[in-house]
């Protein structure tokens, strides 16, 4: 397979009807990519209790920790792009599409799989955050570590000599692009500030930052080596 499948996953487990919101940024998707095939996953199509991680998160009616083991699962198997619903598209992701598998940068050094994850099926990258996933599953306190998946990616990458620098990077055979690519800035009409920008993201949940974030990341990777 030379290219990453043209495919978008994305998830919706929160009971009730997608907002307008989400339903513009879904259809921005559709405008710039039209060829690619789109896939939700819900509760209709995966089994929340199959897997341990999503049964206890399930328990705790946190929908987005859910989605978040989707995006892994969805990659690993099937390749393609994840997309979190709070994604607004500007522009087609083609050009980058020849890649192995690429991801954003939230700020210098922080990873965030949030906004767009891309790969081909059987990732490394992503299989082995998946395994660490699934390791932390039986922890007693997974319940207060629901929503830590951007530390562990974050801390993954670290692990293979991410640098703290807000530039293109090539880690372990994953294209990782600045800030500007994916967590673009916008005007008051919502238009990119800059031409790099691909991506657009509204963040449900705010990642910590300086020591508690050092703190976090290091906390995982010191598990991960």
């Amino acid at each position: 397979m030379n290219e990453i499948p043209n495919v978008i996953h994305y998830s919706w487990f929160e009971k009730g009807a997608m907002p307008q919101d989400v339903k513009d940024n879904i259809q921005s998707w559709k405008r710039c990519c039209p060829k690619y095939k789109l896939i939700c996953w819900t509760p209709k199509n995966f089994n929340v209790n199959k897997k341990l991680f999503t049964r206890r998160a399930a328990k705790q009616q946190n929908w987005s920790a859910i989605s978040d083991y989707v995006r892994l699962m969805a990659l690993r198997q099937m390749g393609g792009v994840y997309l979190n619903v709070h994604t607004r598209m500007f522009k087609s992701l083609d050009p980058l599409m020849h890649r192995q598998s690429f991801i954003g940068l939230s700020r210098p050094g922080a990873i965030s799989a949030n906004p767009i994850w891309a790969a081909k099926p059987m990732d490394k990258n992503v299989t082995e955050t998946l395994d660490f996933v699934n390791r932390i599953a039986k922890r007693n306190d997974l319940e207060s570590r629901l929503n830590d998946q951007p530390y562990i990616t974050s801390a993954h990458f670290l692990k293979y000599a991410l640098a703290p620098q807000d530039d293109k990077q090539l880690i372990n055979h994953c294209s990782v692009f600045p800030t500007s690519y994916f967590h673009a800035q916008t005007d008051d009409n919502g238009q990119p500030l800059d031409s790099t920008a691909y991506t657009s993201y509204t963040p449900q949940h705010q990642m910590a930052i300086g020591h508690e974030f050092k703190a976090r990341v290091h906390y995982y990777l010191k598990h991960m080596i």
